[in-house]
């Protein structure tokens, strides 16, 4: 009877054993990588193969978690208030979980269409401005307004060209990489309608952003610039650049200070070749580009040339306070 016993205890003891060497034998060993601190469930070190798991991470707003495993991103299975779930069945591997908010990591290869919404359905495009920003603070940005189709087009083709992720902050080519330093800020936009569309480039390199992140984007092929110049344009204008400090309105007479101008770049003119008003100024802006003589409503004077502001004349510092309101005009 002994010997019985003993056989039926030997027996469930050696099933049980290979039942736990299976159970061992199925489990993985997980790693978890990245940006840990938004997770709201302890993820194992081990899971069995099989079984399902689901990721939790706290929900934050204007960005977006993404889950990738072993180099695969993981669709997002739960999205509410309460958290971000991603869900998975453990495969027969080890496996590396990585957790970013970087929307690019894992590509590198993109079109515009990938980027920008409005590419696919960009249709009955009226005019393309080329907006040449020039932070030197001696010369004016320039901006070139296009309206013929066959000029038009060609801003288009920017749109077909494909693009390879490059450095988040980096806005200068190595030398290595065999770009040309293209020393330019240009921006390029598109009107359809009451609407426009932007595309930003610095040394001729794409720089995208949305609320909470940014990346930069290289043309694949090294030899494409971004048409930054027009060789014919049916409207030439210039811009002031804000360069985050105040332009100060003072009178003329005393340099006395009157009012704080942050509104520099809120304007577009052109050089005036027309009439000059017989009137002598009284105020001027002491602005990063000199002294900009206010002589009218639309009129500036800066470094013995005249100006007029044809756009945002509401927003000029002249009109802005009601100068004309405020002073005796001098007329001569």
């Amino acid at each position: 009877m002994k010997k019985v016993l003993l056989s039926i205890f030997l027996l469930l003891f050696g099933i049980s054993l290979v039942g736990c060497n299976e159970v061992l034998h199925n489990m993985y060993e997980v790693e978890v990588t990245g940006t840990t601190g938004t997770l709201m469930n302890t993820i194992p070190s081990k899971i069995k193969a099989g079984s399902k798991f689901e990721i939790k991470a706290h929900p934050i707003t204007d960005v977006t978690l993404h889950v990738f495993i072993n180099g695969e991103e993981v669709a997002m299975s739960h999205f509410d208030s309460d958290y971000w779930g991603y869900e998975f069945i453990m495969p027969e591997e080890n496996i590396t979980i990585y957790l970013t908010y970087d929307q690019f990591y894992g590509k590198d290869d993109y079109t515009f269409s990938d980027l920008y919404y409005w590419v696919d359905n960009l249709e009955n495009v009226d005019k393309v401005a080329i907006y040449n920003q020039d932070y030197s603070y001696k010369n004016f940005s320039e901006i070139y307004y296009l309206t013929k189709q066959s000029d038009i087009n060609r801003m288009l083709d920017i749109l077909k060209q494909p693009l390879e992720k490059y450095g988040l902050t980096e806005f200068y080519p190595p030398q290595e990489d065999n770009i040309e330093a293209i020393e330019f800020n240009t921006t390029i936009i598109y009107y359809v309608g009451e609407h426009s569309y932007e595309l930003n480039f610095t040394n001729n390199m794409l720089y995208w952003n949305d609320f909470s992140s940014s990346q930069i984007f290289k043309f694949k092929d090294n030899s494409y610039v971004v048409p930054n110049a027009a060789l014919e344009y049916d409207l030439k204008t210039y811009k002031f650049e804000y360069d985050g400090l105040s332009s100060d309105v003072k009178r003329i007479s005393d340099d006395s200070f009157v009012e704080r101008f942050f509104l520099i770049n809120s304007i577009e003119f052109v050089e005036h070749n027309g009439g000059i008003p017989g009137v002598e100024p009284i105020y001027y802006v002491d602005s990063r580009y000199g002294k900009i003589e206010l002589i009218d409503s639309h009129i500036f004077k800066l470094n013995d040339k005249y100006y007029k502001v044809i756009e945002g004349i509401d927003y000029w510092a002249y009109n802005y306070f009601q100068l004309g309101n405020r002073s005796n005009v001098k007329y001569f």
